[in-house]
């Protein structure tokens, strides 16, 4: 996940899983669950990617992936892979158009051995219309497509330039 407060959520529901198997040690300080054949899984986050490196992994799952330095994924979990010919599955609500994430997305479409699916929420059956209404009328059309709707859409029109992050210009203090 990319930050611990995410990967603490993803922590719950595997400690959860993990109480319904036979024989599964969970460590909790580590968020890892140990499995009674011996296979590992761990939450970590990507808060610092280098801290993701590792020897030889099987698979990884990354949560809102979007949200992530690139580097997560082409410096350290990307090469970790190779060792084991590891898979790799990327959930996240889109950030933006023009982002890594995006771009990925893109090469699933003509990549070997890559698929990639895009749900609405209106297809989550957890999700009641009248909710989904309500969000559409109070949102910004491009941010209920890109939350609600998992549309790619570009940063600049979800997150435009405010005035206040802007100084006046000042023809004394040009940069050198």
């Amino acid at each position: 996940a990319p930050t611990y407060k995410l990967a603490k959520r993803g922590w719950r529901l595997l400690r959860w899983l993990g109480r319904h198997i036979p024989g599964a040690d969970i460590h909790e300080t580590d968020l890892r669950l140990t499995l009674p054949g011996g296979g590992v899984v761990e939450i970590q986050t990507a808060e610092d990617p280098d801290s993701l490196r590792a020897e030889g992994i099987d698979g990884v799952i990354l949560d809102e992936a979007a949200y992530m330095a690139e580097e997560a994924w082409t410096h350290a979990l990307r090469p970790a892979l190779s060792d084991r010919e590891g898979w790799a599955l990327f959930l996240s609500t889109p950030n933006g158009a023009d982002t890594w994430f995006h771009d990925l997305w893109l090469r699933a479409e003509t990549a070997a051995d890559w698929a990639h699916w895009q749900r609405p929420s209106s297809s989550n059956p957890f999700l009641k219309p009248k909710e989904l209404a309500a969000a559409r009328e109070d949102l910004h059309p491009d941010v209920y497509a890109q939350e609600y709707e998992a549309q790619f859409i570009h940063r600049a029109t979800i997150r435009p330039v405010r005035a206040e992050w802007l100084l006046p210009y000042d023809p004394k203090h040009r940069p050198a």
